[in-house]
């Protein structure tokens, strides 16, 4: 068997996933203060702040599986480990952790595509001001097809955003959760070894040729890819989606503002000054400036904001 290729430092993981969660907090956030400006009402609006909330419990749903797909591990090779001398081979727990391995995995992508779908929710609810249950696939076939809310030219650089993602890795994320969904189960392998000199126990689950086949983004079809890799790279691919959705939508609610919306009013988002008077912008420029700190620091003003 050739090289796995493994995910390492943990902690390093986690913490950058914490960091661009935080960042898409902001970002979101930022939209809901924006968004407001579009309405007569700002504060009798609160789906879009209730779908916010949504898109970040289930990127932190996914990032707690991903937490435990590593507690689990863990705790597999440390009994691996003590079962070195047993007279049964290690392949009867390896069959049943297996299975227990594998339906992490299947939260994971289960979680990711809920704030998927969630996100284009939020898309169509800020291009059209309607409600209504957009799911990842509907959007995207509008957005190909040039209907509904794509019918308007104003709202071109979110539709080739989407249409972007959707080819480089929306489209592979959907039908892997369908082909679990509907058709079969994609149980890992595994690689597990011993060290006769040392006694050391070596334990590693693999994802099955099916990922790859599925994910042409993540590397060699020839390379076998351990679990815990393919999970942060469909976390890291998740993020990265959204947040290309949210500077698309940052920069449509920027260039569509009208001035008589964008005035001090009980009806309005905040507005801040100086304190000489002069205007500094939307309350949403604190938030705006946490996400290009993050996810955009060098083309932040390109990304356009109110």
């Amino acid at each position: 068997m050739d090289k796995i290729i493994d995910s390492t430092n943990e902690e390093a993981i986690l913490e950058k996933v914490n960091l661009f969660m935080h960042g898409l907090k902001e970002g979101l956030l930022g939209l809901g203060i924006d968004f407001g400006f579009h309405l007569e009402d700002a504060w009798k609006d609160e789906k879009i702040h209730q779908l916010s909330n949504s898109i970040r419990y289930r990127l932190n749903s996914s990032k707690f599986h991903f937490q435990l797909l590593y507690s689990q591990l863990s705790s597999f090779r440390e009994k691996h480990q003590v079962l070195v001398n047993s007279p049964l081979p290690p392949e009867i727990h390896l069959e049943i952790d297996k299975v227990e391995h594998s339906s992490l995995l299947d939260s994971i992508i289960f979680h990711l595509c809920s704030a998927m779908d969630y996100t284009s929710i939020i898309t169509n609810y800020i291009l059209s001001k309607k409600h209504e249950n957009i799911k990842w696939s509907s959007i995207v076939k509008s957005a190909r097809a040039n209907t509904n809310i794509f019918s308007k030219d104003k709202a071109n650089d979110i539709k080739k955003t989407l249409i972007e993602i959707d080819s480089d890795f929306g489209n592979a994320l959907y039908k892997y959760r369908s082909e679990l969904i509907h058709n079969s189960d994609d149980v890992c392998g595994y690689n597990h070894s011993w060290n006769l000199l040392s006694g050391k126990v070596s334990l590693t689950f693999l994802c099955t040729k099916k990922v790859v086949q599925h994910f042409k983004k993540i590397g060699d079809k020839k390379k076998d890819y351990s679990t815990t890799y393919f999970s942060q790279f469909v976390i890291f691919e998740t993020i990265d989606a959204i947040k290309k959705i949210v500077l698309s939508l940052r920069k449509y609610l920027a260039e569509n503002l009208k001035a008589e919306d964008f005035i001090v009013s009980n009806k309005k988002p905040l507005i801040y000054f100086d304190k000489d008077g002069n205007q500094l912008g939307a309350a949403s420029i604190y938030n705006w400036k946490e996400f290009d700190r993050i996810f955009v620091p060098i083309e932040s003003s390109k990304s356009g904001s109110i």
